[in-house]
C-alpha cells in the first residue's frame, strides 16, 4: 500500500462524524484502502463517481438504509444491482425511504426498484421531471412491461431516443456485451446462440429492407420469451430505423433464446456470456476467485470489465492494459493494485480520462505533484475530473488549483467542490 496523504486512523474518525461530504470522501477512500469493519458508506458530497467502491465486495457489507439517501449511495446501489451486488435485503427499506431522498437520488432509486421488478407508476412520475432521458424510457419499459407489455408503448418510448441511448437503456437492461455492430444478421444470430451453448438458428422468411429482416428475426428467435429483456428487444426492433443497433438486437435475442443457465454460474460468465445477468454474475462472484493464470485466456472475446469481479488479485499488466482501453471498472481495481502507475497514466493523453477517475481515489504524493502539473484539459468531461481529483486530494494547494481550473469553464457547478473543500478545511 502507498504512503497516502492522510492517516487511516484520521479518516477513520471523519468517516464516523455527522453525514456530510468529508464523511463521504473520507467513508469511500477507506473502502478502497482499507475495506472491512464497520466503515459507512458513501452518502453524498464526496464527488466521485463511486462506483469503484460498490464493486470492491458483492456483498456490500455493513450496508443498512435507516433514512433518506443520498446520491452517491444510490449510484452505489444501481451498480451494485449491474454488477451482482446482494441489494435484494435493501429493497424494502429504499422504497420506505425514497420518497424522503433528494431527486437526484430518486432517479437510480427508482431504477434500481424497476430492475427488481418493483416498478410503479407514482415513482414514474415522481422522478420524470429530474431523469435523463434513457433513464425514463427505461423506466417507462419496466412499468409497460410490469403492466401487460404493450409493444406499441415500448416502441413510442425508444424510437425518439439516439442510438447510444437506446443501447444504453437495453444494456441496463441485460443486454449481452460481445456483439460487434457491423456484422450481417445472421452472422450476429449465429453468433449469439453459439455463444450461449445453443446450436445456429434457423434464418426467418423475410426479404426486404434491413429493419425488417431484424424484426423478422427477433420475433422468430424470441417467441414464447417473456422477461423485460425480451420485451425491451422486441420494442427496440419496431423502431423505424434500428441503424447498427439492429445487429446487436438479432445477436442478443439469439443469445437469450439458447441460453439456460447452468450448474457453474462461473463458467456461464466466462464462456456464455452470462455476466449481463445479475443473478448470475452474483453466483459466480460469490465462488472462489480466479487464478491470476485464467485470466488471459478469459479475456479472449470476454466482458472484461466483469472479469475483474471474479479475480482475487488481478495482475497489474492486465488491469494497466485495461485502464489505457478506457476500462471503468479497471481503473478502480487498479488504484489499489498499482497506484505507482499512476501519475503517467494521468500525463499521458490516450489514458488521461480514465487515470483521472481513478485519481480521484489516489491522493498520493505523486499523484497529486502530478495532478499540479498538468494542463488543464480541452475536453470539459476531463476538466471536471480533474477538479474533482484536485479537491479529494484533500490538500489547500490542490483546492486552490481546482478553483483555477473551475474558472476556465462556467459549465461546471463550483458549489460542490467547494463545499467539499470547505468540509476537509482545505
Amino acid at each position: 500500500m502507498p504512503e497516502l496523504l492522510h492517516d487511516l486512523d484520521a479518516l477513520r474518525d471523519i468517516a464516523r462524524s455527522a453525514p456530510g461530504p468529508a464523511r463521504s470522501w473520507a467513508a469511500g477512500l477507506l473502502h478502497v484502502w482499507a475495506p472491512g469493519g464497520d466503515t459507512p458508506w458513501p452518502d453524498a458530497g464526496g464527488l466521485a463517481d463511486p462506483t469503484p467502491v460498490a464493486l470492491r465486495d458483492w456483498r456490500l457489507p455493513g450496508l443498512s438504509i435507516d433514512g433518506p439517501i443520498g446520491v452517491e449511495l444510490a449510484s452505489i446501489l444501481r451498480s451494485g444491482l449491474r454488477y451482482g451486488s446482494d441489494v435484494a435485503p435493501l429493497l424494502d427499506d429504499v422504497e420506505a425511504h425514497f420518497a424522503a431522498s433528494p431527486p437526484a437520488a430518486r432517479v437510480d432509486l427508482a431504477v434500481l426498484l424497476a430492475l427488481s421488478g418493483r416498478s410503479s407508476a407514482e415513482r414514474l412520475s415522481a422522478v420524470a421531471p429530474h431523469t435523463p432521458r434513457a433513464d425514463l424510457a427505461l423506466l417507462a419499459l419496466a412499468h409497460t412491461w410490469a403492466t401487460g407489455g404493450d409493444l406499441a408503448v415500448a416502441e413510442q418510448v425508444l424510437g425518439p431516443l439516439e442510438l447510444n441511448e437506446r443501447s444504453a437503456v437495453l444494456s441496463w437492461i441485460g443486454l449481452p456485451r460481445f456483439l460487434e455492430l457491423r456484422q450481417p444478421l445472421e452472422l450476429a444470430a449465429i453468433d449469439g446462440a453459439l455463444r450461449a451453448g445453443g446450436t445456429e438458428p434457423s434464418p426467418p422468411r423475410r426479404p426486404g429492407a434491413k429493419r425488417h429482416r431484424v424484426r423478422a428475426w427477433v420475433d422468430q428467435l424470441l417467441d414464447g420469451h417473456d422477461s423485460l429483456l425480451a420485451f425491451a428487444i422486441r420494442g427496440a426492433a419496431r423502431v423505424d430505423n434500428p441503424g447498427n443497433l439492429g445487429t446487436i438486437l438479432v445477436g442478443s435475442a439469439a443469445w437469450l433464446a439458447a441460453f439456460q443457465p447452468s450448474d457453474d454460474p462461473v463458467e456461464d460468465v466466462l464462456a456464455r456470456n452470462a455476466a449481463c445477468r445479475p443473478e448470475i454474475l452474483r453466483a459466480a462472484r460469490s465462488a472462489e476467485p480466479l487464478a491470476a493464470e485464467d485470466v488471459e485466456a478469459a479475456l479472449s472475446g470476454h466482458d472484461a470489465d466483469c472479469l475483474l469481479l471474479l479475480l482475487d488479485d488481478p495482475p497489474r499488466a492486465t488491469l494497466k492494459s485495461m485502464v489505457e482501453r478506457g476500462r471503468a471498472l479497471a481503473s478502480g481495481a487498479f488504484v489499489p493494485a498499482d497506484p505507482d502507475s499512476l501519475p503517467d497514466l494521468v500525463l499521458d493523453p490516450d489514458t488521461r480520462s480514465t487515470a483521472l477517475r481513478a485519481a480521484a481515489w489516489c491522493p498520493t504524493l505523486p499523484v497529486l505533484e502530478t495532478l499540479l502539473k498538468l494542463s488543464v484539459p480541452h475536453r470539459a468531461d476531463d476538466r471536471e475530473a480533474l477538479c474533482i481529483a484536485l479537491i479529494r486530494m484533500g490538500d489547500s494547494v490542490a483546492a486552490r488549483h481546482a478553483e483555477a481550473v473551475l474558472a476556465t469553464d462556467d459549465r461546471i457547478d463550483p458549489a460542490p467542490f467547494r463545499a467539499l473543500s470547505a468540509a476537509l478545511g482545505t
